[in-house]
């Protein structure tokens, strides 16, 4: 606009010149003069034209700018709502993290504190607890097994080896005290075993069971093993008790027992004078009633013996077979009476095994016995002998009797147990046979167990060594 107004003006005063000069001049200088005039004003032409193509090119130039501005602006402002958007949801995260930040603290204290908690409870324990980290090494022990077992400080991290289970063999560079050991039970899986362990320098001498368990995680994973200790000292004492009341009661009953047993036997033989049939009957009734008291005592005294270590034993080579058809034959009369039969399967060429006859025939006895009582009518009893590798001979006593419950099972090898379905069947019984019978076969080296079903019969199964070294 100003360059519009600024070249009207310059036209003007031109005209105005050309006015002025044309009333004072003469023709040629006014030719001049017009000429001059006309190229001036050609020339503020052009300058004219020149500047108006500037100036819309830089109005042009500018529209341009303008608009990438505003696209820009529009760009920055998207950007920064963009940004104050993800600025919102990271505060929204951070506020997450310090809730979840301080939720983690609290549960590590809960954590903490209940793990602090539990090793009061684990260190203040009465009875010793030894634990095992995953590389077998010494973690943590209590301070029962400090001062009852003799563990120091200096024992941590020491490496236990994990033969036969993590047997209690294995502990002794840890535990300072004299003692003695036994296998009571080893599980199956062999993830875990029970033992009995006897301090021996103390007074009285300290017993205890130990449990050896896996430490496992809440996704089973292995965390290492657990020896735990339960003090059994009292319970011992007041077996031993039980035993020697049992002994000197036995003793007392058995004398009086066998007097009776001769008398009545004298009189049914009639050497006081003949019987009628209901004296006879009469007799015969009271005669097995004393003899089930003399087995009784016999029982309990063997019993007795075994608790005192003096169930003494005379090992010569005997035959096997012979013993087992020696009782069937001793029980023939009871087996008949029953309608059972007796199967007997054994190889030719058994060798003769150096064991104690008389203990040998009282553990075949109280098995075949356990199995006339407890199999039904016009039942099968199979007695299978056969060798089990090269060193034991395996004997199977299998009948199709009333079986044994499952929560029984783990109970028959204890002393006065029966279990709850055999003693509504038959009200005779001490509970005393598979004691016995366990205590004779494992101190002829040999083991026993049993497979049963209630309902589906029973078999009991113990292996016998052609030689034992600690029988020789």
């Amino acid at each position: 606009m100003i360059i519009l107004i600024s070249s009207l003006l310059s036209f003007i005063a031109i005209g105005i010149l050309y006015f002025l000069h044309f009333s004072h001049s003469t023709l040629g200088e006014n030719v001049i003069f017009g000429v001059t005039l006309f190229v001036l004003v050609v020339l503020q032409a052009i300058s004219f034209l020149r500047k108006e193509n500037k100036l819309k090119k830089g109005s042009e130039k500018t529209t341009e700018e303008l608009v990438r501005l505003d696209d820009a602006a529009k760009l920055l402002i998207r950007r920064d709502w963009e940004l104050n958007s993800v600025n919102q949801k990271l505060d929204t995260k951070v506020d997450e993290l310090k809730k979840g930040e301080e939720s983690l603290r609290e549960a590590y204290a809960e954590i903490e504190e209940e793990q602090l908690k539990t090793v009061a409870i684990l260190s203040n324990l009465t009875d010793p607890i030894i634990v095992l980290d995953d590389h077998d090494c010494v973690k943590f022990f209590n301070n029962a097994a400090r001062d009852i077992l003799g563990l120091s400080f200096s024992d941590i991290k020491t490496k236990i080896s994990n033969k036969n289970n993590f047997s209690l063999e294995n502990f002794k560079r840890i535990i300072k005290k004299d003692f003695v050991f036994k296998i009571i039970e080893e599980s199956k899986d062999s993830k875990g075993m029970e033992e009995e362990i006897e301090l021996t320098n103390t007074n009285p001498n300290k017993t205890f069971k130990v449990i050896t368990e896996t430490v496992l995680d809440q996704k089973g994973e292995n965390l290492g093993m657990m020896k735990i200790f339960y003090d059994l000292t009292r319970e011992k004492m007041v077996d031993r008790m039980k035993s020697e009341f049992i002994s000197v009661a036995a003793h007392q009953f058995r004398t009086p027992l066998s007097a009776i047993k001769w008398v009545i036997q004298m009189i049914l033989d009639e050497d006081a004078g003949k019987l009628n049939q209901d004296q006879r009957k009469l007799l015969e009734k009271g005669f097995e009633s004393n003899e089930r008291m003399i087995t009784l005592v016999n029982d309990l005294l063997d019993v007795s013996r075994i608790e005192e270590g003096q169930f003494n034993y005379n090992f010569r080579e005997q035959c096997l077979l012979e013993i087992i058809n020696g009782v069937v034959n001793k029980m023939a009369e009871e087996i008949r009476y029953r309608h059972l039969e007796v199967k007997i399967d054994a190889p030719k060429g058994l060798p003769k095994l150096r064991i104690d006859k008389e203990k040998i025939e009282i553990a075949i006895q109280n098995l075949l016995d356990n199995a006339v009582k407890y199999s039904l009518e016009n039942g099968i009893i199979n007695i299978k002998v056969s060798m089990e590798g090269e060193n034991f001979v395996k004997v199977s006593i299998k009948d199709n009797g009333v079986g044994v419950p499952k929560e029984s099972k783990h109970k028959l090898f204890t002393k006065f147990y029966r279990a709850t379905n055999v003693v509504k069947l038959e009200t005779d019984g001490t509970g005393l046979g598979l004691f016995i019978t366990k205590n004779i076969i494992e101190r002829h080296g040999g083991k026993i167990f049993i497979e049963s079903e209630e309902g589906n019969g029973t078999e009991v199964v113990f292996t016998l060594m052609i030689t034992n070294p600690a029988n020789i």
